[in-house]
């Protein structure tokens, strides 16, 4: 009975990371510093100078530079976790492999299938904790590109 739990949590984180192999949250992110650099841009051009408007922008884009860090950093650290937790039941299945059924009524665990939750995974592993390396990507064509 514990391989099957073991195998259910282990489907499971495979989903979580499955949804997270994408690199729409470095793009939000990136959406969200273009946005308030557009609001800044409606609201003050022509109320300051632009040597002053320049100020607020930069003031702006280096603390929401900073928030952004932070936020797609704890996303990637728990991406880490995820695989790390991945393949701790993938250890423990593995080691239980030989282990004989107990009774009838126990869900025998499809290895196989444990071997390709473990192929996906490590096929996933870069993109899923590299969100803030992506941002930082997107960010600097942005900048080399005059959009921020």
């Amino acid at each position: 009975m514990e391989n099957i739990a073991y195998f259910n949590d282990l489907k499971q984180i495979k989903l979580e990371i499955h949804e997270r192999t994408t690199i729409k949250p470095a793009i939000k992110k990136l959406a969200e510093l273009r946005g308030g650099r557009q609001a800044i841009l409606e609201q003050y051009t022509g109320v300051y100078t632009d040597k002053v408007l320049s100020e607020i922008l930069e003031d702006y884009y280096h603390q929401k530079l900073s928030k952004i860090k932070v936020e797609l950093g704890a996303y990637d650290e728990y991406s880490k976790l995820l695989v790390a937790r991945a393949s701790i039941y993938i250890n423990k299945l593995e080691s239980k492999k030989s282990d004989v059924q107990t009774t009838e009524y126990e869900l025998p665990v499809d290895y196989q299938t444990v071997q390709e939750i473990q192929r996906d995974i490590n096929n996933s592993i870069e993109l899923i904790r590299g969100q803030l390396h992506q941002f930082d990507l997107l960010n600097n064509i942005d900048k080399y590109e005059g959009k921020i």
